[in-house]
């Protein structure tokens, strides 16, 4: 019987995570893969085979797939910020890593609660207390109940300070927290440097996360959300496909190219070569 059979998996938290979902189908299925490794893993959480970091081609040969599509797919969730890695490279899962961090502490607390001496039982043989009154034999009962409750008992919790600018992010705490009805990001022109009208997004944004219900809507960091929010919305902008030009007149497909072209060299002026009829 192994010490870890089975693990919390929340589906919610899967299908609404903004960094999973900005990524392809193949990039996800690569992560599910890793997560399995890293369960295994020594830490728990790190994605190790045999002590060691997983190497590309070992990720490759699990995933069925070539290393130059193993690279890009690795990328593309570094890029969505789905990963963490340790100082040395290594690849891990932060949720993973926290939830092994709980379950250990939860099991130190059993076995400290478990290994406290139990008392002796009084020697039969002994002679009787003569004293007109013994004391109360309630006291150590209470005052193990006492000590056990202030082991249990949760630290205290520090009274509210002034509450900070609600342009802010939260203070990243260890259960997070829901989105405020008046949040805004701490750097306004994220937005604008990835292409994304920040009103707009920011509307959308804020009553997606108002709607989502239970433990889906917390989060821990609520700026890196967003962010990877911009980034999806980014992405998607830029690779929408435009209209088909055989649906256009001829002045208007040149005019489309034209765009096409300037948009991928970076120029700020249409290109002044004669442009390509597509459509006679």
């Amino acid at each position: 019987m192994t010490e870890h059979r089975w693990s919390k998996f929340w589906w919610a938290d899967w299908m609404r995570d903004p960094s999973l979902r900005s990524c392809s189908v193949a990039a996800r299925g690569l992560w599910m893969d890793m997560l399995a490794i890293a369960f295994d893993g020594a830490p728990r959480g790190h994605v190790t085979i045999g002590r060691n970091p997983a190497s590309l081609k070992q990720l490759a040969i699990i995933a069925g797939i070539t290393e130059k599509r193993c690279t890009a797919l690795l990328a593309e969730l570094e890029q969505s910020e789905v990963f963490s890695r340790t100082d040395a490279g290594a690849i891990f899962s932060r949720r993973m890593v926290r939830d092994t961090d709980a379950s250990e502490a939860g099991r130190e607390a059993i076995s400290r609660r478990w290994a406290k001496p139990t008392k002796e039982a009084p020697d039969p043989n002994s002679p009787p207390n003569r004293e007109g009154h013994s004391p109360p034999h309630s006291l150590d009962a209470e005052a193990d109940t006492e000590a056990e409750e202030e082991e249990e008992s949760p630290p205290p919790v520090a009274p509210p300070k002034a509450s900070a600018p609600r342009s802010a992010s939260p203070t990243p705490a260890g259960r997070g927290c829901r989105i405020a009805d008046d949040w805004t990001p701490a750097d306004s022109g994220f937005a604008a440097e990835h292409g994304v009208d920040q009103a707009a997004a920011l509307a959308e944004f804020r009553d997606y996360w108002r709607g989502v219900a239970g433990k889906a809507g917390v989060k821990l960091d609520w700026e890196a959300t967003w962010r990877n929010q911009v980034r999806h919305l980014s992405a998607k902008k830029g690779g929408r496909l435009p209209v088909k030009t055989s649906q256009l007149p001829v002045a208007d497909q040149n005019a489309e190219l034209r765009r096409i072209m300037t948009r991928l060299r970076g120029e700020d002026d249409a290109p002044t070569q004669q442009p390509l009829r597509i459509v006679q």
